[in-house]
């Protein structure tokens, strides 16, 4: 994850994504430069059917360090 800071590697993988069945949560940085919600994210969105979208705003792409406290809770939220 880390690794990947271009939407090419997301947009190459979209007709993989859109094959996906189990639910998935979307935890977004909305001022993420290189995967931006209104490319990546939206398209994503739109084609894993059972996806839920949570935005986490005033971060970059690094949300776990850029947002760490908001980024564990909605992790803690959702899975604990």
């Amino acid at each position: 994850m880390l690794k990947v800071l271009s939407n090419s590697h997301t947009s190459e993988n979209m007709p993989l994504l859109s094959k996906v069945k189990i639910p998935v949560d979307l935890i977004w940085a909305m001022d993420d430069p290189f995967q931006p919600w209104k490319k990546s994210g939206q398209e994503i969105k739109s084609r894993i059917k059972h996806s839920e979208f949570f935005p986490i705003h005033n971060c970059g792409h690094f949300l776990q360090i850029d947002a760490f406290d908001e980024y564990t809770g909605l992790l803690h939220k959702r899975f604990a």
